[in-house]
């Protein structure tokens, strides 16, 4: 099934999209606010300007006079509303051929001999006011000023103005916005994700059998509701859970009691081999109300890791327990260990039975004559190994083997809870157990410890 993408990066994309939308907006109307009066006023007066230049002829005394060129026919046939003037910088006279009409619609300013660009308005034929704009003109007879109004823009001369509107003013700014946005969208969208990050991480520190709940108040409105229903579906959770372990822990003690009866009576019988059978189902029932009594109370978190524990002094102790009943049986059973202290947190009587689990597995497994061998390990990290010379575990098993009364088809004895009860052990002291094949046959079985402040040897 496809994975969702990511709810930051989705955010960051859409706010980006909403900036791009917004900025493109309000670029459109800032044109469109800019192109509405210079709609018949072209920025750049070049053309016309050119025009009016190779127009302007000089008679034999010098005097100027505009005859229009075939261009500037075609400039002003092209624009009907186009009036422009020529006026002497110096003196402020009129060049024959100007439009009257403008001269007289000209700015006070307009015959100001420092005057080099302006813009201004003046009456069109209808009588309202048009854009227009001066410049000075180069000429073979001198400067002169050109005031011309009534241009009227082509699409090439609007592409042109839109680009030059584009670059001297929006460029900058644009880039400054799309700047800005890289460096503080990511932290918004961030700083607005914080309250999830942390409701992630009081769900990641609920651990197993603990009350905790996520904290309603740090949510933000909109997750309110989600808090809500988890921590609801927690309560329900905890109820289940709590029922089941009453339930396993009840029928447990309940059946102790009937089983020291039975055993009583079971060492009272007198036939050797009809009490040695009952000794042993005797014996399998206690071992699997035991277990179930272990489960439990592993499920409830009964446990104390606030004191520290040396994995060989546990080690130690399990092999002294069963070294007897492996020589017994005709195996052998051998400790390698660090010659310093192995510290961890933990519960020294749980790690025993989860260790004890493991070694009888081993024991149970091995052909006679073979050795169970326990690795203790400090570097690079805290572990404890049981290796056996078993036949091994199936092809294709994998952590299954850690659930409840899961046993092999090979092997039917045994109740089916070592492994469960030494996963739910290393979980609880934040550890895990692993396995593997062994080169040359049989199994590995290995306990991981964490950490957790502790140094391996003090």
């Amino acid at each position: 099934m496809h994975r969702p993408a990511s709810l930051a990066r989705r955010l960051r994309v859409r706010v980006a999209l909403l900036q791009g939308t917004v900025v493109a907006v309000a670029v459109a109307v800032h044109l469109a606010l800019a192109w509405g009066p210079m709609v018949e006023a072209d920025r750049d007066l070049g053309r016309l300007t050119d025009a009016v230049a190779e127009s302007l002829t000089f008679d034999d005394d010098g005097v100027p006079r505009i005859v229009p060129s075939e261009r500037l026919r075609e400039l002003g046939a092209g624009a009907r509303t186009l009036r422009f003037a020529v006026y002497d910088t110096t003196t402020g006279i009129a060049v024959e051929g100007s439009s009257p009409e403008l001269m007289a619609a000209l700015p006070r300013n307009a015959r100001l001999k420092s005057l080099r660009y302006a813009e201004f308005e003046a009456p069109g034929p209808d009588g309202r006011l048009m854009p227009g704009a001066l410049t000075r003109m180069p000429t073979p007879g001198g400067e002169y000023m050109l005031a011309a109004v009534g241009m009227q823009r082509g699409f090439v001369d609007a592409v042109r103005w839109i680009w030059a509107e584009l670059i001297t003013t929006l460029l900058p700014l644009l880039a400054a916005l799309a700047v800005g946005s890289l460096l503080l969208v990511p932290r918004t969208v961030a700083r607005a994700l914080k309250p999830l990050d942390r409701l992630s991480a009081q769900a990641r520190a609920i651990a197993p059998g603990a009350r905790a709940r996520l904290d309603e108040s740090a949510a933000p409105r909109e997750m309110a509701p989600l808090v809500g229903a988890v921590n609801t579906a927690l309560d329900r959770l905890d109820q289940a859970f709590e029922q089941q372990r009453r339930f396993t822990a009840n029928a447990a003690h309940e059946l102790r009691n009937p089983l020291a009866v039975l055993q009583a009576r079971v060492d009272s019988l007198t036939e050797r081999e009809i009490k040695a059978g009952f000794q042993r189902d005797v014996a399998r029932m206690t071992d699997l109300v035991d277990q179930l009594l272990t489960m439990a109370r592993l499920q409830a978190g009964q446990i104390n890791i606030e004191s520290r524990v040396d994995l060989r002094e546990i080690a130690r102790t399990v092999l002294s327990d069963l070294a007897p009943l492996a020589i017994h049986g005709g195996r052998e059973v051998a400790l390698e260990e660090p010659p310093h202290p192995v510290w961890v947190p933990g519960d020294m009587r749980v790690l025993e039975g989860a260790l004890s689990n493991l070694v009888l597995n081993a024991i149970d497994h091995s052909p006679e004559g073979e050795t169970v061998e326990v690795l203790v390990r400090d570097r690079p990290d805290k572990v404890i190994e049981v290796l056996d010379r078993g036949p091994g575990l199936p092809d294709g098993v994998g952590d299954e083997i850690y659930e409840p009364f899961w046993r092999t088809e090979a092997r039917r004895r045994g109740v089916g809870l070592g492994l469960a009860i030494v996963r739910d052990a290393m979980k609880l002291h934040g550890g895990a157990v692993a396995h593997a094949a062994r080169d040359g046959g049989g199994t590995i079985f290995r306990l991981e410890f964490s950490d957790l402040g502790v140094s391996a040897a003090e």
